[in-house]
């Protein structure tokens, strides 16, 4: 006899609102975190999610994402297709096509 479960798997994988591994809220004002003009897409690996990191240099958000996306420390940011040399420096303005952290090999022309 086969048992159905109740559980929705169409969205088995994402944080719920009360995880640890949820997003942080977005500033009064500053959208919804559901809404996708209010957020950046971040990938690292097989990794690819949205975040409202708005105003963030690149060095925060790999500080944040690190133990979500489990990013190691020698990936290099990378904006569209520019490497991003000065995390602290560089802050998001949510107009970027994504924010990839990729392994130093994967950067073309790198040594």
């Amino acid at each position: 006899m086969r048992v159905r479960s109740s559980v929705d798997r169409s969205n088995r994988l994402a944080p719920t609102p009360n995880s640890d591994l949820a997003a942080p809220r977005v500033a009064e004002g500053g959208g919804d975190a559901g809404d996708e003009g209010a957020t950046t897409r971040v990938q690292y690996g097989i990794h690819l999610a949205r975040y409202p990191l708005r105003g963030m240099s690149v060095a925060q958000v790999r500080r944040f994402l690190s133990p979500i996306l489990n990013i190691d420390p020698t990936a290099v940011a990378v904006i569209g297709t520019t490497r991003i040399e000065d995390e602290e420096a560089h802050h998001v303005t949510g107009e970027e096509p994504m924010l990839s952290f990729v392994k130093p090999s994967s950067v073309k022309g790198a040594a």
